[in-house]
């Protein structure tokens, strides 16, 4: 009698385990509907945009190492830095330049220990002038907080410029053609 009760408790974790194995995978069976996948930067696998910044009509170098390579995710390569290489989606100008030895807001611009502010920012700045965001051709001052698309160009421009020297500057971001791949992605 004695050794009937090991029997009886394993008979019963062996019909426990059965019962889970049995009817807890039915909730984990994938449904008929395949989830609708819409053509976002977010389902790219990899894609560019390019971007240029300038100080009182200036354009600043991005060539020294220190810019470069500096996210696994999102980055600039030295044979031309104003290229910048997204390798995961979803994300917005201000990700790309948090990996940056820099500070930037809708505000204020800090390069090189040199900090250039909106004529009625707060802080005190050398020069007087207005930080100015252009992104595909529009002034947008939330760019930072917008998603970097395939393609996409972004001017940042300091100074007093007028609008035939902010389209100048412009002009000279690189145009982009997506990778192949990302072509395909977002046709589907």
């Amino acid at each position: 009698m004695r050794h009937k009760y090991p029997y009886i408790i394993l008979l019963f974790i062996v019909l426990i385990s059965v019962y889970l194995v049995l009817f807890s995978n039915k909730a984990n069976v994938p449904q008929n509907n395949p989830p609708q996948v819409s053509p976002t930067p977010s389902n790219v696998s990899s894609y560019t945009a390019s971007f240029l910044i300038f100080i009182n009509g200036i354009q600043q170098p991005f060539n020294s190492p220190t810019y470069f390579s500096l996210s696994p995710d999102i980055y600039i390569e030295g044979k031309n830095p104003a290229i910048i290489h997204v390798e995961k989606g979803n994300v917005v100008w201000s990700d790309f330049f948090s990996t940056l030895p820099m500070g930037i807001s809708e505000t204020c611009l800090t390069l090189s220990s040199r900090t250039f502010c909106n004529e009625d920012d707060d802080l005190v700045t050398s020069t007087s002038g207005k930080l100015v965001f252009i992104l595909n051709g529009k002034e947008n001052p939330k760019a930072l907080n917008t998603p970097i698309n395939p393609g996409d160009k972004l001017l940042i421009t300091y100074g007093n410029l007028t609008s035939q020297q902010l389209q100048s500057q412009y002009n000279l971001i690189p145009e982009m053609v997506t990778s192949e791949s990302a072509q395909l992605e977002l046709e589907e």
